[in-house]
């Protein structure tokens, strides 16, 4: 109890300044996101809204924290002016707190709000809202910068940096720091196959002429780097195969020495449209697709093209019209650095749009 004694009067210091678009309206929510998302940033911010004295913040990572669950409920007791908790990075095996956690309103009426981050989304609580929080995307990244000068240059920053909330951490550092030496391999091997059709089988198979290690162990890191949002799986339409992708495209760089632009542009491009909470799927002729199930013919694709010309795409689209309009796709995006132009055949639109201009009309 002396502990938790501690860490009601010494909360962190903090100071909010990044502006995010997820918006928390549960009194008892969950909010998981990948590793260096920014949940606990979010998670500050709500508890600091409120007065120092009615606030309590755990942080479950932190190496120092050694409480017995049970003092929990009977250090609130004792402190009745704590009306908000707040959790951070709790994780499936925490079995005895979680249940403590799920019981807490009934059991101490004082508690207003309980604010919880998770990197799995695995866990679930009942009574609680889960939030899902992407990475940045696009326009995140500008207001954290504070710049709007230049959106090409802000651009080439973003794909260079990352959408992490922070880019003074060691992208190699932190996994390490996070995952064990069977999980690193298996991402290490991840990164080889961004883009492409995924079996994990693959992956064991061509782990173990170099290594020793089991195809459990294999499955068991692609789960938990799965569940944790570090790896990302696109699955094909009207199909069982999926593609795989990173949380953070920003690892391309950092996981292996080729350098794919196109893919890492890809990949990119995913984490935007992550953030419209709406099915992705890949096909033969599309790179992304996103049906919508309210309106059929409101069906929508996207083709990254980099650098090619307005001319070639028109070419493409008359190329692919037939299999547009069989899918009811009204709109064809061809993402571009830098062309922009637009055509129309049979009210099936093309539009060619810098990958800038369309991540901030989302």
């Amino acid at each position: 109890m002396e502990i938790l004694n501690y860490l009601y009067e010494n909360p962190p210091i903090f100071q909010n300044n990044i502006a995010r678009k997820i918006k928390i309206n549960s009194s008892k929510a969950l909010i998981c996101g990948q590793l260096n998302s920014g949940k606990s940033q979010i998670l500050l911010n709500l508890l600091f809204k409120n007065q120092k004295d009615e606030i309590l913040y755990i942080n479950l990572d932190d190496l120092r924290l050694n409480f017995d669950e049970t003092d929990f409920l009977k250090f609130l007791n004792l402190n009745k002016k704590i009306k908000f908790i707040g959790i951070d990075n709790l994780k499936t095996n925490d079995s005895k707190l979680l249940k403590i956690i799920e019981n807490l309103s009934s059991s101490n009426t004082n508690i207003e709000n309980i604010y919880l981050t998770t990197r799995q989304k695995s866990l679930n609580l009942n009574g609680f809202k889960t939030y899902n929080l992407n990475m940045l995307d696009f326009e995140e990244f500008i207001a954290l910068e504070g710049k709007t000068n230049d959106l090409g240059a802000i651009f080439s920053e973003f794909l260079t940096r990352g959408n992490s909330i922070n880019d003074k951490i060691s992208i190699q550092n932190n996994l390490k720091a996070n995952y064990n030496e069977n999980e690193l391999l298996v991402l290490l091997e991840c990164a080889k196959f961004v883009n492409q059709n995924f079996s994990t089988n693959k992956i064991y198979t061509n782990l173990k002429e170099f290594y020793k290690i089991s195809k459990d162990k294999v499955y068991e890191a692609v789960f938990r780097l799965e569940d944790e949002g570090i790896i990302k799986f696109v699955p094909k339409f009207q199909s069982t195969s999926k593609r795989i992708y990173f949380g953070d495209f920003a690892f391309m760089d950092n996981l292996s020495y080729k350098k794919h632009f196109i893919k890492k542009l890809q990949n990119a491009l995913l984490c935007e449209l992550l953030t419209l909470n709406k099915e992705i799927y890949f096909t033969d002729d599309f790179d992304f697709y996103l049906p919508n199930e309210n309106l059929q013919n409101q069906n929508l694709a996207f083709l990254i093209i980099p650098f090619t010309t307005s001319e070639f795409i028109y070419l493409k689209f008359k190329k692919l019209f037939e299999k547009l309009k069989k899918m009811r796709i009204s709109k064809l995006y061809a993402i571009t650095m830098g062309n922009e132009e637009s055509f129309t055949i049979e009210g099936i639109k093309c539009e060619i749009t810098p990958f800038w201009q369309y991540a901030l009309s989302i």
